[in-house]
């Protein structure tokens, strides 16, 4: 359950932005200034400006200061031409139209695109008592919020608002942007929320901004999408063009993600945890005899003298982990790396803790004490990685470790940070330091680890928010072991795709408890068809603890990750030359095709690979193939017909139900093909 209670989101007094009485043309800043009237006759402040590559800025409401910028690039704005009469002020280029409406209860805004013939629109005030209509428009309201209406078209779906886990369509949800410790996965928390919606209509929409907000997408009303902010100001970019295209402009606006080390794409082995040194190595060695080609080792908190999995005092256990370099150089000799688990709450009996206290590294609370961490009962202070000391403090304590040999680093927790009551060294509120908070301490490691490595960084995250995607990886958090988690890890994945991630992970075999061997398989099946996979869990995830027959089909599984190594590699450079995640919710390349815009259970892996995992131990399953000529990749001589459903048996356990494109560009460098 959410830490935020949602009456934040309740508007007190809500005012509609009712007439439009004067606007004027900024020519510094290519912009029409705009001077409103809300219903109850209060004066409210107006920008509108066309994107040169089609689409709009808006803003309303008070001019605050936000000490952050999510805007990598903002987008250039035209010169459009302006006309008027006693209805309304139209603005327009070659490809944008907006229509203001100078009075109530017509719709305030309609903006269309040429180049992608959508139109957007905000909903109309409705007839008779406003205080009781279901279309409010567009508005402020107490205490300190701001809000829009937004008209929906039958059949629309919506998509994004960062990692999801229950339906891939968020039409007629509710859903409010607000970082949490999402153990279990449950259907409201998650721990990246991103304010960038898409629409198979052919539009998207970004607010800017770190404050929680609310987005009812039908669920009051189905033909409305109503957006509330916890700031008094609307501030957003609304895109127009198909699910690719808005895909792209995201990237511009926010960042591009950098290309992972080809390393990282071999598998992971972790649990939570390995007790000793001696534990993790002999497990290396193991895993090697057994000829289990896995590229990474990872140690979670059991390496700190603190060991309760939720505070990081950056200390080794001396008796647990007394010759830490050498344990490093023998991972290595072993053609492995190691990677650490981390997270940014510093005990208070820990050695850094007084001096990040008197340095105000750690989040403050408004009287200027150090605030509690609200997640767990014990008395840890969070780092404040809006401060760029404290952010380079935190890299300070990292150093070491680069210097020991660490290839990476998992960046645990983040999106727990104390909110209630604080202030954050940049000047954010809590509730906005709350959300910002997690990409920083995302982007801090990250950036010490390009540091060292260059082009070849890379983190294993779980938190975050806009712009996260610029750090890859990040996985999905503490999932269940059953084949319901697994399907729900899937869906977070997908929709954390379609927010704006490149590359993503999910704990193979889920997290809390110990998975049924049938269901370790066929998780394992679908995270060899991944971007990035690693075992993972609270209990053994080595093959080896399912039994021998467990540890045959799962080799088999992972050597076959060996041999579309190649082909991940290019086609991830592809995706990233496309302005593409790597894995593909099959909406995002087929939005015109409404048979996909349900599907949470398939996906693209690259443009060639179509991966459709099983949920089940065994039987029929049905799947749906999108347009085009489609052929089995174990099965080659299998051809399937495209843009229909098909009933199939669940394949085998070491294998996966997967297809290949006809008109596969990247084909030779897959197996069983040539």
């Amino acid at each position: 359950m959410s830490t935020l209670p949602m009456q934040y989101f309740d508007m007190e007094w809500p005012r509609s932005l009712a007439v439009l009485e004067h606007w004027v043309w900024d020519p510094a800043e290519q912009v029409l200034r705009l001077e409103m009237r809300d219903e109850e006759g209060y004066r409210v402040n107006g920008v509108l400006g066309i994107l040169e590559q089609g689409g709009a800025y808006l803003r309303w409401g008070d001019d605050i200061a936000r000490p952050y910028d999510l805007i990598i690039k903002k987008p250039l704005l035209t010169t459009p031409t302006i006309t008027a009469d006693d209805n309304q002020v139209i603005v327009q280029d070659s490809r944008t139209q907006v229509c203001l409406g100078l009075k109530s209860p017509e719709p305030f805004l309609t903006i269309t695109s040429s180049l992608s013939h959508a139109t957007w629109q905000t909903a109309p005030l409705g007839s008779g008592n406003l205080a009781d209509s279901l279309y409010r428009g567009q508005g402020l309201a107490s205490p300190g919020l701001a809000w829009i209406d937004i008209a929906l078209s039958p059949g629309e779906a919506l998509y994004g608002l960062g990692e999801r886990f229950n339906s891939l369509n968020h039409r007629g949800r509710v859903i409010a942007l607000w970082n949490e410790d999402a153990f279990g996965l449950p259907d409201q928390d998650t721990y990246i929320n991103i304010p960038w919606l898409l629409s198979t209509a052919g539009w998207g929409l970004f607010l800017p901004t770190a404050a929680p907000s609310e987005w009812n997408l039908g669920s009051s009303h189905g033909s409305t999408l109503r957006i509330k902010i916890t700031e008094p100001v609307f501030e957003a970019y609304l895109l127009f063009g198909d699910l690719p295209d808005l895909y792209r402009q995201y990237w511009a606006l926010t960042g591009s993600p950098s290309m992972p080390p080809a390393w990282s794409y071999q598998l992971w082995m972790s649990r939570w945890g390995y007790k000793d040194q001696e534990e993790l190595l002999s497990i290396a060695r193991r895993l090697r005899e057994q000829d289990i080609p896995v590229g990474v080792m990872h140690l979670d908190p059991l390496w700190l003298t603190e060991k309760n999995g939720h505070t990081c005092p950056f200390e080794w256990d001396a008796t647990a982990f007394g010759d830490p370099e050498n344990m490093v150089k023998e991972v290595t000799s072993l053609d492995m790396r190691l990677s650490l688990w981390i997270n940014p709450f510093i005990p208070r009996d820990s050695p850094i803790y007084d001096h990040a206290a008197a340095h105000e590294f750690l989040v403050r609370t408004v009287e200027g004490s150090v605030a509690r961490l609200p997640r767990f009962d014990d008395d840890s202070g969070v780092v404040d990685f809006t401060n760029p000391d404290a952010r380079e403090w935190f890299k300070n304590l990292l150093r070491p470790l680069l210097d020991l040999g660490v290839a990476a680093f998992k960046t645990d927790f983040g999106e727990s940070a104390p909110w209630q009551r604080t202030l954050y060294a940049n000047g954010c509120s809590g509730m906005v330091g709350h959300n910002l908070n997690a990409l920083y301490y995302q982007q801090t490691v990250f950036e010490v680890c390009a540091e060292r490595f260059g082009d070849d960084a890379m983190i294993w995250g779980r938190s975050g928010y806009t712009g996260i995607q610029q750090f890859p990886i990040q996985w999905g958090g503490d999932t269940g072991v059953t084949y319901e988690y697994m399907a729900t890890a899937l869906r977070g994945a997908l929709s954390y795709a379609l927010s704006g991630a490149a590359f993503m992970a999910f704990d193979l075999g889920g997290f809390a408890g110990t998975p049924e061997p049938d269901v370790y398989l066929r998780w394992a099946a679908m995270g060899m068809f991944f971007s990035h996979t690693r075992a993972h869990g609270t209990t053994p995830r080595e093959p080896e603890a399912f039994g021998a027959q467990t540890l045959s089909l799962f080799r088999q599984l992972a050597h076959y990750r060996q041999t579309i190594l190649p082909y991940l590699l290019a086609a991830s450079r592809q995706s990233l030359d496309l302005g593409l995640p790597l894995v593909r919710p099959l909406v995002l390349m087929h939005p015109s095709d409404p048979n996909t815009y349900e599907i949470d259970f398939e996906y693209y892996l690259g443009a060639d690979l179509l991966v459709v995992p099983t949920f089940f131990k065994e039987g029929v399953q049905r799947l749906y193939l999108p347009h085009g000529h489609w052929r089995s990749l174990f099965h080659p001589e299998q051809y399937y017909q495209g843009k229909r459903w098909h009933t199939l048996q669940s394949p085998p356990f070491n294998e996966i139900l997967c297809f290949v494109k006809e008109d596969a560009t990247l084909a030779h460098l897959l197996p069983n093909l040539t």
